[in-house]
């Protein structure tokens, strides 16, 4: 009987702590965490030494630093462009010359999109401009550019709003028939190259000064690729010197200074400042 009394006061105490004990906690859910902003474009320019370094190393150094501070202020501002100068001798620097494919000192520019290379290029020709600043430094300045234009034309086309994409400027295209009885000068080039851009204003100046006794046209071959088959193109820009009939005089590939288009034409019997 008491035993039964006891286990009876024992139960009734069981129950009323479990009755007066607070519910448990919930677990926290989960934050969710935001997705994270893609990283904004960045175009770097690398400049990359040795430690034993000469006066033409160190003057291309100087040269590219000047290019870009004074071309680029605002792109440097805001991070779209960035220089960063290493030695390729220290340890850790050494996977460059691998995947830049690096024999000598050399300025690379490596554009990267979300933290990713999406392309990278090796301005090889700046050892071939110590002896003229001017060059050197507009040389380096359009290869940035350039970079910089793609880049932007890319942003827009992957935009949903983009608006389509505009043809070549009037000026620098022409059509593809020669313009009887009249010479004909033909450059076949890209609208994207930079020499082909350098062409520009020499060709609108020759469509300006000799409308009538010459015949000045442009044709895109990386939107025309038959074209370029067709002349047997090489390399890019190339000036074809045509007679009134079409035929091929003379060619050039590169860029040809005014001067010497009108004294190629004066060569080849066509003298466009004399008077009809």
């Amino acid at each position: 009987m008491k035993n039964a009394i006891f286990l009876l006061f024992l139960a009734a105490g069981v129950a009323a702590l479990s009755c007066s004990a607070p519910p448990a906690a919930s677990a926290p859910e989960p934050k969710k965490e935001a997705a994270a902003a893609p990283a904004p474009p960045v175009l770097v320019v690398h400049y990359f030494h040795r430690t034993l370094r000469c006066p033409s190393c160190l003057t291309i150094e100087e040269w590219t630093k000047r290019a870009v501070n004074d071309g680029f202020p605002a792109e440097l501002e805001s991070g779209r462009v960035v220089m960063k100068v290493a030695n390729l001798d220290e340890p850790g620097n050494a996977h460059f010359n691998e995947e830049y494919r690096l024999n000598t000192q050399s300025v690379v520019l490596s554009d990267t999109r979300d933290g990713r290379e999406t392309r990278w290029k090796n301005l090889e020709e700046v050892w071939e401009l110590l002896d003229d600043e001017a060059k050197f430094l507009d040389y380096v300045r359009m290869e940035i550019r350039e970079f910089l234009e793609e880049g932007a034309a890319e942003d827009a086309a992957a935009s949903p709003a983009a608006a389509p994409a505009e043809g070549p400027p009037a000026t620098a295209e022409a059509t593809a028939a020669p313009t009887s009885g009249v010479p004909t000068l033909l450059e076949l080039g890209a609208d994207k190259c930079v020499p082909c851009k350098a062409m520009v204003p020499v060709l609108d100046a020759l469509r300006k000064e000799y409308p009538g006794r010459l015949n000045v046209q442009f044709i895109d071959v990386w939107k025309n690729p038959e074209a370029g088959e067709k002349h047997k193109i090489r390399m890019i820009p190339v000036q074809l010197f045509l007679d009134a009939d079409g035929k091929e005089l003379f060619r050039h590939e590169g860029f040809y200074a005014k001067e010497d288009i009108l004294a190629k034409w004066k060569e080849l019997g066509v003298d466009l400042d004399a008077k009809k």
